[in-house]
């Protein structure tokens, strides 16, 4: 197995977390930061 790293500049990060089992419950939560991500990423660009 092959790795290779890489180094980036340093850039804000957003996550949510989630505990418990996968499923519905954990839909939502990714629905969640996806509604947050549009939301805060067009604020930024406009």
């Amino acid at each position: 197995m092959t790795f290779k790293t890489e180094y980036i500049a340093p850039c804000p990060m957003a996550y949510i977390r989630h505990t418990g089992p996968y499923g519905p419950d954990n839909t939502e939560t990714m629905e969640r930061l996806k509604r947050w991500a549009k939301s805060n990423l067009n604020r930024k660009r406009n």
